[in-house]
């Protein structure tokens, strides 16, 4: 929304961003001289976007729920029956489960969106049932 803004962080050690992960980056650069006869100047920033998938240390892909931003909300690891049907010429869906006791489930909501792997969902309906051995 381009008001709120995290507060200033530091580089980390490695050089990588440390603020929240969001649609914009703001940063402050600060020069400095020790030689009063001489101008430091900025020649080029240099930002390189390489997310590693949420769910890279599950070996395998789980719908991720994103927040208002489009970033990375939370990883539905115990989403199970995982199902993408894509139609010619039609609607893509995506249908899955989650365990009834799973706290992530409050994260979802309808109109809210859902990635797997590069596809983007947005959740239309949701419905709660629970069966015989709990899930």
């Amino acid at each position: 929304d381009l008001e709120e803004w995290s507060g200033w962080q530091a580089i980390g050690p490695s050089g990588e961003l440390q603020s929240p992960n969001r649609q914009y980056i703001r940063f402050r650069v600060t020069l400095a001289t020790e030689d009063a006869s001489r101008t430091p100047k900025l020649l080029e920033i240099q930002l390189h976007d390489i997310p590693k998938a949420p769910y890279e240390k599950l070996g395998f892909a789980r719908p991720v729920v994103l927040d208002a931003n489009g970033a990375w909300e939370a990883v539905l690891e115990n989403a199970f029956d995982i199902v993408v049907t894509s139609e010619v010429n039609g609607a893509d869906t995506m249908e899955f489960y989650l365990p009834f006791h799973d706290p992530k489930r409050a994260l979802l909501d309808n109109e809210k969106q859902v990635q797997i792997v590069n596809d983007i969902y947005r959740i239309r309906t949701l419905t709660d049932t629970k069966d015989t051995d709990g899930r």
